[in-house]
């Protein structure tokens, strides 16, 4: 992963915070906002890699992994480790084991991913009772869309970002760069700290559930 920080004897805001982030690129853009503020983030990444590793543009126009500036810009200052969690029990343990000792769990995945591999709040919270969980969905956990599936132009049409973007004597467009998961990636990392401040006053953890649509209507 790469690294931005420029003085690495200057001690961040947040480096006493331990942050493992997983599932698609909204959570990439939350992690890197703490991580850009010192934050230790770990990211894990399926087998092959995370897929947003092959999104343009690439560096060079040389289509690469490596060389991704979507992935490398939502990404900066962050660790990583390949984990098949869905298949593997050797690594959903390893998961648990970065989840026990972390502050925070920022993840995108689909409502009922980790309920399907028994890691419920319940169960997460009985290994780290100060753990938050920041579950980042197009519609939320809950309510009458959340079974849907929903992209960043679905989620622009929807919310309405899209009517303020673009010609109006044109059809509607969508805007670049994933404009809708930044804006709501904001949200997660404060409401994020805002849990883990929480946490350390109470001594009890929370789930945290961001709606992508609702953070940008």
């Amino acid at each position: 992963m790469t690294n931005g920080a420029s003085n690495t004897d200057q001690q961040a805001a947040l480096s006493h915070l331990r942050i493992i982030e997983y599932g698609d690129i909204p959570a990439s853009y939350a992690a890197r906002w703490l991580g850009d503020l010192g934050a230790d983030v770990i990211k894990v990444e399926p087998p092959g890699g995370d897929p947003n590793r092959h999104l343009p543009p690439f560096a060079g126009n040389v289509q690469d992994p490596e060389r991704s500036l979507t992935f490398i810009n939502a990404n900066l200052n962050k660790r990583s480790i390949v984990l098949d969690i869905i298949n593997s029990e050797t690594d959903l343990q390893t998961f648990v084991d970065l989840l026990t000792g972390a502050d925070a769990l920022i993840e995108a995945t689909h409502p009922g991913t980790l309920e399907s591999i028994d890691l419920t709040q319940e169960s997460l919270l009985e290994r780290n009772p100060y753990l938050v969980t920041t579950s980042m969905t197009p519609f939320g956990q809950w309510g009458p869309y959340s079974d849907f599936k929903g992209g960043h132009a679905v989620i622009e049409a929807l919310s309405g970002f899209m009517s303020a973007h673009g010609d109006d004597t044109m059809p509607p467009v969508a805007t670049p760069a994933h404009q809708t998961y930044q804006v709501a990636s904001v949200h997660a990392a404060y409401l994020t700290l805002a849990g883990i401040r929480h946490a350390r006053l109470t001594g009890a953890g929370q789930r945290i559930d961001l709606s992508i649509a609702e953070a940008t209507t």
